[in-house]
Order: C-alpha cells, then structure tokens, then sequence
C-alpha cells in the first residue's frame, strides 16, 4: 500500500503543476514546420566556351524551427483550482443550518417533506 502512495505522488506532482500552469497562462516552445525551397540551376558550356542554362533542379524538404508560444490563462482550470484550494470561498452551493432550542423548527421541516413510497406501495 505504501508503495503505491509513493508511486502515485510524483504523478500528483506533476498534475498539480500542470493545472497551476493552466490556470495562469504560460509559454511553451513549438517545433514548427517550414517547407523550405531550394534550386539548382543546370548549365552547360557551348563550343565557344560560354555558359547557358538548360534547366533547374527545385528540391523542397521541411525544417523545423523552435518557436515560443504563449498559452493564456484557462478560466475552467482557474475556477477548478480555486473551488478545491479555497472552498469557504469559492464553492457554489452553501450549507447554512438553523439550530433552535427545542428543535421546533426541524420538527416544521420534517413535517413538510412527503414521505416517499416505495414500487411495491
């Protein structure tokens, strides 16, 4: 059991940081493709000894260039991170209770609700 803990705490981590990362916004670098161009230009020399041209070679491959990109602030990341990490704060519902001397009122309560029947009643 305890090594599963131990296991589980390093992902935890990790997930953990993630999400804080989500919910401020961050950069991260991209690898972006570029399809580059090149040509090679074919000569010849005629029997004078001048240089034409009688063709080209175009050759097209993709490099990869390293970009940095700004990933903005996820606002479901900041509404998850702030209900779990300050609930008296951020929680949509709010338990409120009323508490009386001679629990009349719970008696009132009680009284409203219908009791519930079951299929075979």
């Amino acid at each position: 059991m305890q090594a599963l803990k131990q296991g589980k705490a390093p992902v935890d981590i990790e997930i953990e940081d993630s999400m804080a990362k989500l919910a401020q916004g961050h950069y991260v670098k991209v690898k972006k493709p570029i399809k580059m161009r090149t040509e090679k230009r074919l000569k010849k020399k005629d029997k004078d000894g001048r240089e034409y041209e009688t063709g080209v070679i175009v050759e097209e491959h993709i490099e990869y260039v390293e970009e940095e990109i700004y990933i903005p602030p996820n606002v479901t990341a900041q509404i998850f991170w702030l209900k779990n990490r300050k609930p008296d704060q951020w929680k949509d519902k709010r338990e409120q209770s009323i508490s009386t001397k001679d629990g009349v009122l719970a008696d009132l309560i009680s009284g409203l609700k219908e009791p519930v029947e079951d299929e075979a009643g």
